[in-house]
């Protein structure tokens, strides 16, 4: 549990550092890039779950 909370707090902040670093570049590209990043995340996050309870589908049939 614990791991997997810091897992996702280092990747938050790798997405944070990452945008910031792409807004001093320029300021519209750090929204776009931390724009994307939330968008992949959600939608891992979303297959993750469809998968998880595909899973549990399965294994109750």
């Amino acid at each position: 549990m614990l791991k997997d909370i810091i897992s996702a707090l280092i990747g938050f902040i790798g997405i944070i550092l990452t945008a910031y670093g792409a807004w001093l570049f320029l300021p519209a590209l750090g929204f776009t890039v931390f724009g994307l990043f939330l968008i992949a995340y959600s939608f891992l996050m979303a297959r993750a779950t469809a998968f998880e309870k595909a899973a549990n589908k399965k294994g109750n049939s």
